[in-house]
Order: C-alpha cells, then sequence, then structure tokens
C-alpha cells in the first residue's frame, strides 16, 4: 500500500517489486515520482509491476499521453501526445508482437514503461 512506499521511499535507495502491485494508484505513482524528481527522498530507483489501467492513468496524468489500445485483431496501440509535450519521450519496440517501452526523461529522473511495469530512476 501507499503508506508502505512512503516508507520505503524514506530508507532505501533502491526498491524492485517483482508482484502485480494492486493496491498502488497512478496518483501514488505521481507522487512517489515527483518525490524523486525533487530529492525529497532517499530512493534512487523504483520499479515495480502495476495493472495496466494504471499505467494508462499515470501516462496521461503525468505525461499528457493518451494510449487507445484496439479492440481488433491485430491489436493496435495508438499514442496521441500533444505537439508541445513538456518532457522528451522516446518510443521504443524491439518485438513483432509490439511490445512497447516508453521512456520519459525530466532534468534529473528516468521514467520507463514497459508492458506492465514502471520504473523511476534518478539520473545525473
Amino acid at each position: 500500500d501507499f503508506s508502505t512506499l512512503l516508507i520505503m521511499s524514506a530508507n532505501l535507495r533502491e526498491v524492485y517489486i517483482d508482484v502485480n502491485c494492486i493496491s498502488i494508484t497512478a496518483t501514488d505513482l505521481m507522487f512517489l515520482r515527483n518525490s524523486m524528481e525533487k530529492g525529497d527522498c532517499k530512493m534512487e530507483t523504483f520499479s515495480a509491476r502495476i495493472d495496466k489501467g494504471v499505467r494508462e492513468e499515470f501516462l496521461h496524468a503525468c505525461f499528457h499521453i493518451t494510449m487507445i489500445l484496439s479492440e481488433e485483431f491485430d491489436a493496435k496501440v495508438e499514442f496521441c501526445i500533444p505537439p508541445l509535450t513538456p518532457h522528451p519521450t522516446k518510443l521504443y519496440s524491439g518485438s513483432a508482437s509490439f511490445n512497447i517501452e516508453q521512456v520519459h526523461f525530466t532534468d534529473n529522473l528516468m521514467t520507463v514503461l514497459w508492458e506492465r511495469r514502471i520504473k523511476f530512476k534518478r539520473i545525473s
């Protein structure tokens, strides 16, 4: 839950959670990301598996990016990125199944989203 996440951010440098975090919301992730970006916490790296809906909410709330998944057989993904996005964004796809890795940079923080995983990492 979020209170555990706050305790971890204050006491640990690296956190990797390899189970689906169903109790973490997009708002929780935004708060943690902002704390890491501002240097308000000890944490330097955070990685966790999240629900698909949380990933999409986080993308929209944090980066103003809308993900539209088609219901068709060939499963297309459409990204609506505003032309004047405040954060540089890179999209990568390395497989035929179109697993997209998204990387977003701010001054000192890298945010990576791929499949059902999210990662925040301080960069210098």
